[in-house]
């Protein structure tokens, strides 16, 4: 039978994951700061940044 993975393998694919899916936003979230340039654009950029 074959192994199950173990614990810290499946930690670190998700982990690995979610940095991601993160830097997928921020380059998403980037591209709409430069198209527009106003207020809520500005405070979500904020807000990630102040998150990482």
């Amino acid at each position: 039978m074959p192994q199950m993975a173990p614990m810290s393998w499946t930690l670190m694919m998700l982990i690995f994951i979610m940095i991601f899916m993160l830097m997928l936003t921020i380059k998403y979230f980037n591209y709409q700061y430069q198209i527009n340039m106003n207020e809520t654009s500005k405070y979500s950029i904020n807000i990630i940044t102040w998150k990482l």
